[in-house]
């Protein structure tokens, strides 16, 4: 049955690309990725700042538009999302889980690579990515992030190689080997730490730029980047004061914009530290430059490096910021393009730390009401195999529905978050085949 159902699946794909001429192109296409972000860490989230879920920009139309609204498989080469299995064993989805550097692969390229890789085979065969395909169409494309810019994630937008702990070399691909790329944003300056203060040090350890590129960028031979550092830079471009061809940032900042600052909690974020917001709408403004369309990748990755902590404060303060750039990206869409042009997917590429609403069971989470933490309770300090959130509005995100892959009764009658979810999923990889598609002259 289930190989029917695959073979099924396969001629809707083609019947897809067949149609590519007949239905709405998107001129722009926006990714936005919560990293470790699951359905329950939505809820969370939601249930902290609103008291209850329903309130975030997703969760309603947008003028005459309506989100998809699905839930998505996030697997790597050779797993599985079984809902049998899942229900039936708490400590199933802990297990065969994907890592991000495979999850951006499968996002980026449409193909399922082992734990580890960026767009390469096991072979050690470079796979194409979204990006170079809207590159190629004479679009332009963008990557932000408020972690280390050549992180797994970011990197799958435009890197290949075989370990996603090479980031010296991803870096140094999307800094000076990456034709098309216009903006390139995201943490890891190896001059500041975590803080935003000022280090005499050169920092040199695994999240950070050769010294030898770094320097580069700071010259005439950068590749024509206008390269900054400055929160005031990206404000004025975000705020159509200042135009640059191509944008290069990395804030004043160690390993992460925010999550990694000192003290506590929802403390006072770090003031010269740009916002993931702010950094996406000067994206934004730089990319839209090019009459021809944009992609944009904007991801929220020190979610999952807070999943990965078990700190649940952090967790929902950076989930927060992830959800108020995607309400300002969609403003941005309002009122520059329009969803009749610009496909926006909002997903994640895991979820992180099997967080619910208690220990070793499949509780949901506990609303306390707004400004208080929900009754939740981390059970791993890594990823888990668990479905995760997938909103989709604009030009071409009707295909999701033609390649729904599953329904979990379960998952719907559980999770809590996704209002009006029936259950029905797709596959990571399908995200890439509606983005391709999308643009499909």
């Amino acid at each position: 049955m289930l190989a029917k159902a695959r073979v099924w699946k396969y001629v809707v794909l083609c019947l897809l690309l067949i149609s590519a001429t007949l239905s709405a192109k998107a001129k722009n296409v926006i990714l936005m990725i919560a990293d470790g972000g699951g359905i329950n860490e939505n809820a969370a989230a939601s249930y902290y700042e609103y008291g209850e879920i329903g309130h975030q920009v997703y969760d309603k139309p947008v003028g005459s538009h309506k989100w998809v609204r699905l839930g998505c498989t996030t697997y790597s080469a050779g797993g599985e999302y079984n809902p049998e299995k899942m229900w039936s064993d708490f400590n199933h989805q802990l297990h065969g889980y994907t890592d991000s550097a495979a999850a951006a692969s499968a996002l980026n390229t449409g193909t399922r690579v082992t734990n580890g890789r960026i767009n390469m085979t096991d072979d050690g065969i470079p796979l194409d990515t979204f990006a170079k395909d809207v590159v190629q169409t004479g679009r332009s494309a963008g990557i932000v992030t408020d972690v280390p810019m050549a992180h797994a994630t970011p990197s799958g937008v435009w890197g290949h190689n075989m370990d996603r702990n090479n980031i010296p070399e991803l870096f140094s691909e999307i800094a000076f080997n990456s034709p098309g790329l216009k903006v390139a944003i995201g943490a890891g300056n190896p001059r500041y730490d975590n803080d935003g203060k000022r280090q005499d040090e050169y920092n040199d350890s695994g999240y950070f730029p050769a010294k030898a590129d770094w320097q580069k960028l700071h010259s005439k031979r950068n590749d024509g980047w206008y390269f900054t550092s400055k929160r005031y830079d990206v404000l004025a471009i975000a705020n159509q004061e200042k135009k640059v061809d191509r944008l290069f940032v990395v804030p004043q900042v160690g390993e992460t914009f925010q999550a990694r600052r000192s003290g506590k909690g929802f403390e006072p974020l770090t003031d010269t530290v740009p916002r993931l917001s702010e950094c996406a709408r000067a994206a934004l403004e730089t990319l839209n430059q090019n009459d021809k369309g944009f992609y944009l990748m904007i991801e929220g990755g020190a979610i999952d490096w807070e999943g990965h902590a078990n700190n649940l404060e952090r967790n929902i303060q950076q989930y927060m910021l992830f959800n108020k750039t995607v309400k300002e990206v969609v403003a941005w869409v309002e009122a520059n393009s329009s969803f009749d042009e610009t496909l926006l997917i909002v997903t994640a590429d895991h979820e992180t730390g099997g967080l619910w609403g208690t220990k070793g069971n499949f509780e949901p989470i506990g609303n306390n009401g707004k400004g208080k933490l929900p009754t939740a309770n981390f059970n791993s300090g890594n990823h888990s195999n668990q479905l995760v959130p997938l909103f989709a509005i604009g030009a071409g995100s009707e295909k999701f529905l033609e390649l729904i892959d599953g329904k979990d009764l379960k998952a719907a009658e559980t999770y809590k978050a996704l209002v009006g979810w029936e259950g029905d999923y797709v596959e990571n990889v399908d995200i890439y085949t509606v983005m391709k598609n999308s643009i499909k002259e």
